[in-house]
Parts: C-alpha cells; sequence; structure tokens
C-alpha cells in the first residue's frame, strides 16, 4: 500500500499558488482581443472602418493579423495572411528563449523578465497608435507569453519537488 503524507509545506503551497495566479497573464490578451476588435471606436481610431462604418479595402486581412497575434487559430472568414503568423511566432521564440534563459539565469529569472517584457509589451500596445504598432508590440506580448509557459511549468515542478 502506498503511504499518502497529509502533512502540507504551507510555503511551497503559497508559492505554487502565487505563480500558477500569476497565469492570469497567458489568457487576458487572448480573452480581451475579441472585445477589443468587436468595438466600432477602436477600429475608427485604427483606420479600419469610416466614419460611416464602411470597411477599409485591406480591413478584414489587418483585423486577421490583430487577432492572429493573439490567438492560435483564426475565424474560418478571414483570409490567411502571412501576419497570421505573428503572434505564433512570437511565442514560438519566446518558448525556444526561455529555454536559454532558463538554464542561464535561472526560472525566476526568466519569469522576472517575462513579466517584465509583459508590462513593456502590455503598456505599448495599449498605446497604440495604428496597426502596424499594434502587431509589432502584440508580437512581443506573444513573446511574453511563450516564455512564461515552460519557466513557470519548470519552476511548479522544482518547488513541488522539495
Amino acid at each position: 500500500a502506498v503511504k499518502v503524507s497529509r502533512d502540507i509545506n504551507w510555503r511551497n503551497f503559497w508559492i505554487c499558488f502565487s505563480i500558477a495566479s500569476g497565469q492570469i497573464g497567458f489568457g487576458y490578451p487572448s480573452s480581451i482581443i475579441g472585445v477589443t476588435l468587436g468595438q466600432p471606436s477602436f477600429l475608427l481610431y485604427m483606420g479600419l472602418i469610416d466614419e460611416q462604418g464602411v470597411e477599409a479595402p485591406n480591413a478584414a486581412s489587418l483585423i486577421g493579423s490583430m487577432n492572429g497575434v493573439f490567438q492560435v487559430t483564426t475565424h474560418h472568414s478571414v483570409k490567411w495572411t502571412p501576419k497570421l503568423t505573428v503572434g505564433k511566432a512570437g511565442a514560438v521564440f519566446g518558448a525556444l528563449a526561455s529555454s536559454w534563459t532558463n538554464d542561464r539565469f535561472g526560472r525566476k529569472a526568466a519569469i522576472r523578465f517575462c513579466a517584465a517584457l509583459s508590462i513593456v509589451g502590455g503598456t505599448i500596445l495599449c498605446a497604440s497608435q495604428d496597426v502596424g504598432m499594434f502587431i509589432a508590440f502584440g508580437f512581443l506580448l506573444a513573446r511574453e507569453v511563450g516564455g512564461f509557459y515552460p519557466s513557470v511549468s519548470h519552476l511548479l515542478f522544482e518547488v513541488t519537488a522539495e
């Protein structure tokens, strides 16, 4: 029979709980983009529609690109463009770079680095003046999300093993 220990290491529990709660940073950019792209005021500000609500000629592909920065899949009505892979490329780059960062500087430093990128990328993304800036800093935010996944997973495994 396997003996189950009822002792709980509360320090490790709260560390894991805090780190896992911080993963809200993963889902927030993905959840907010759908609401943002549905706001006429945002579309007007970015020049994707005019005052009468008529779409710009390239609006569908730009909206798809903006959505693609955050989403793994896009809506079937949006035509595929090379820009749709920007977010995926950012996440892949972040995941690959996190391997080196984790080994070189440690898990906590890698998570701090991703958190700093998240703050900078999210702040500038919110202040975007045009679609190009939105997509570029969406890449930075996607890099953060891609880097967080392996770093947090490794740190949680190491902390729970204590």
